[in-house]
């Protein structure tokens, strides 16, 4: 059984970014349902040591924008900090599935980094920093 690239990329960033969109809606309505300023939920921090959650967001469309985007062969887009302002980030998401939704199968597929020589080129590549 083979299963496409598109789909383990795609597929997989596609379902995701819709619930984090959702959970963005959740956020929204406990924040005023608790009278809380929706902007200390996107500050919020889970642990010390973590992003918070704009930027976890941020990170996330970013993530998926480009790893698609390199496996397509295709300009990915740019995006600036995103703001600290729930509809913004929900736009951007919104952005995004749109951005992955005109990806072809075909184009993932046919993409040299999908090719075994293409995943060679790139094996020889330096680790990025982590943060």
């Amino acid at each position: 059984m083979t299963i496409a690239m598109h789909e383990f990329s795609v597929g997989v960033f596609t379902p995701f970014l819709g619930t984090l969109s959702n959970l963005l809606d959740q956020a929204l309505v406990h924040a005023h349902a608790r009278k809380i300023d929706p902007a200390n939920l996107l500050n919020a921090c889970l642990y010390p040591n973590m992003y918070d959650l704009n930027r976890q967001a941020g990170e996330t469309v970013r993530h998926a924008i480009v790893g698609c985007a390199l496996l397509a062969g295709v300009n990915r887009r740019s995006f600036h900090r995103p703001n600290r302002i729930f509809q913004k980030l929900k736009t951007r998401i919104a952005t995004t599935i749109a951005f992955l939704g005109g990806l072809a199968p075909a184009e993932i597929t046919t993409s040299k980094l999908c090719s075994p020589s293409g995943m060679a080129q790139h094996a020889s590549l330096p680790a990025a920093p982590c943060c």
